[in-house]
């Protein structure tokens, strides 16, 4: 379980983003810190069990500032994430750790231009390949629509008016599932975690196929 602990630094680091709060404070962000590792990994376990994993990501604290408009310091979440084990297999597992922002994730955020086009290809021969995996009345109950980014209009050479125009117009393939700060606070999050995450599997699984074949289904590889 995440202790409230965790969200009590985050939402004092918020108020106080600066290094020298940070330094007096190294050691609330290192139980903080540790006991989102132990979520991490108490969810790694039973997930590699279901699907093939890389090792747990968990993202620095640190902010690049180079080139950012806000110089502060800190990011005021803590995240990890399980990428799928394999170059075929595209798509990750995200957990996100925030006061009132708090969720877990699923998806493909990093697709290319090449591999969008590839998606878009498909939907537009097969949209039931698709669909009858994001329309499940028990995926849909978890992880609802599509979040992240669109375009305003359709892509460049599509019809605005595609029967499928709104999964056309994606760039990227998330789903996010919010969770309030109090969820996390219980024995059983972990095991809560992997089922929502096991419901989400074939459509990675569903990603991962379509990027590694061409429109006859051969692989590209």
């Amino acid at each position: 379980m995440i202790s409230s602990q965790v969200f009590d630094f985050l939402s004092a680091l918020k108020q106080n983003n600066d290094r020298t709060w940070f330094a007096a404070h190294k050691d609330s962000y290192e139980e903080a810190k540790s006991s989102v590792q132990k979520l991490l990994s108490a969810v790694f376990e039973p997930l590699s069990a279901l699907d093939a994993l890389e090792k747990i990501h968990m993202f620095r604290i640190y902010k690049d500032v180079r080139f950012a408009k806000d110089k502060s310091p800190y990011k005021t979440h803590l995240s990890g994430y399980f990428a799928r084990a394999g170059q075929l297999n595209k798509g990750d597992y995200y957990i996100h750790l925030e006061p009132d922002n708090s969720f877990i994730a699923v998806g493909y955020w990093d697709i290319n231009k090449e591999e969008l086009a590839r998606m878009r290809a498909e939907i537009d021969l097969d949209p039931q390949g698709l669909k009858e995996i994001i329309e499940q009345e028990s995926f849909k109950k978890i992880w609802g629509s599509f979040t992240g980014p669109t375009l305003k209009s359709a892509p460049k050479g599509w019809d605005k008016n595609h029967p499928e125009i709104e999964l056309l117009r994606r760039q990227n393939y998330v789903f996010t599932c919010s969770l309030d700060k109090n969820t996390w606070n219980t024995p059983l999050i972990a095991e809560q975690l992997v089922e929502k995450f096991e419901v989400a599997r074939p459509f990675l699984v569903y990603l991962s196929e379509v990027l590694s074949t061409d429109l006859n289904g051969e692989s590209v590889e």
